[in-house]
């Protein structure tokens, strides 16, 4: 189911609850959710569709009694699927024909030609199902094989054969009574051995005889591991040689300026300390 169907759906519900309560439970044995008949039996929906602002539910149902038979179909329509009210039955059996199972349809524009025009409003609910003859099963069993007549037979339900049977050449029903009869004996038979061998003990080895000894290990040869790759030794990284610092040029002193002739520098006359202690005099020339 794609995710938007499962979204639109789980959205449906969510909303359904929010606009009402379910029923009150005033019946404990009466499911809350899901959709139940008033009184006696019931199968599958047939008929699921959204007509004029309502839910229409239709399904298998016999108005008579709580077993299956009188095949008919039951109605009833809810505004949210949680609140259900039951309608009076839909198709109804007649002269021994009974309604399965099927479904419905919304006509908008009358083109099957069932509807009835009422103010413009010309759509309708059609119902498609499948009757079921008594007379004409009869006729079609009798023209099987019994490889095709006995399994579908013997999948029947009890009621719905008799009904077939009862239509059928009396020869041929009491043939296949014995048939049906012998099939449903070796079915039981067959489950009767099935359930005997199961109640049967296992069978157990006596005490006295000796479990075979256990076979012993074959020893593996030994692998010798493959002997580990000598590392390829890497050459030592040579260090960059040591940079000599750059020597300023030695700068040759200017020479001293000479002299002018007739000039002398003045410059103090050493002279010997004088007795005493007392500095002598400086002459000035």
């Amino acid at each position: 189911m794609p995710a938007v169907l499962k979204l639109a759906l789980a959205a449906a519900v969510v909303l359904g609850l929010l606009a009402g309560q379910p029923p009150a439970d005033d019946e404990p044995l009466r499911p809350q959710f899901h959709f139940t008949p008033a009184r006696n039996f019931m199968n599958d929906p047939n008929g699921l569709v959204f007509y004029k602002g309502e839910y229409h539910l239709f399904y298998q149902h016999n108005p008579f009694g709580e077993t299956w038979g009188h095949m008919s179909w039951g109605h009833a329509v809810s505004p949210d699927m949680l609140h259900w009210q039951h309608l009076p039955v839909a198709l109804g059996e007649e002269d021994g024909v009974m309604i399965f199972s099927g479904s419905a349809v919304v006509d908008w524009r009358n083109s099957s030609g069932f509807c009835e025009v009422k103010e413009n409003d010309r759509s309708c609910l059609v119902a498609v199902y499948t009757a079921m003859r008594p007379r004409e099963a009869a006729r079609v069993f009798s023209a099987l094989d019994d490889d095709v007549r006995l399994p579908v037979a013997a999948a029947m339900r009890p009621r719905t054969l008799a009904a077939i049977m009862a239509q059928m050449d009396p020869a041929a029903a009491r043939s296949l009574t014995e048939k049906l009869a012998r099939r449903f004996a070796a079915q039981q038979a067959l489950a009767a051995r099935a359930a005997a061998a199961a109640a049967e003990p296992p069978v157990q080895a006596p005490a006295d005889v000796a479990a075979p000894p256990a076979a012993a290990p074959t020893p593996q040869p030994a692998v010798a591991a493959p002997a580990a790759a000598a590392p390829t030794p890497r050459p030592a990284a040579r260090r960059p040689a040591p940079r000599t610092p750059a020597r300023a040029p030695a700068r040759t002193p200017a020479p001293a300026p000479a002299e002018p002739a007739g000039e002398r520098p003045y410059a103090p006359a050493a002279a010997a300390p004088a007795p005493g202690g007392a500095q002598p005099r400086q002459s000035v020339q």
